[in-house]
């Protein structure tokens, strides 16, 4: 989890703390919104957590893949590089 979403959620809960403190409907109305949003935004921010680690993950496997065969190919030349007996 990044900060960014921690910090999106630590506001969410905040807001939601202020609505149950409120005795008035339409100021506790606001920080209930307010804190939908902020959930919002820290699910947002998960998401994208979530979509970046897989890309990393994803452009390794495709790195290895191709050091993998980068070695193979090198290999192949020093064989055939070898004079024949």
């Amino acid at each position: 989890m990044s900060i960014q979403s921690t910090f999106y959620q630590t506001r969410a809960t905040e807001e939601r703390d202020k609505a149950t403190g409120s005795t008035l409907d339409n100021v506790r109305d606001g920080h209930l919104r307010a804190a939908a949003a902020w959930d919002a935004l820290a699910a947002r921010s998960l998401k994208a957590d979530r979509m970046r680690a897989e890309e990393e993950r994803r452009k390794s496997e495709v790195r290895s893949a191709d050091a993998e065969l980068r070695n193979a190919d090198a290999a192949m030349v020093n064989e055939m590089a070898q004079p024949q007996a």
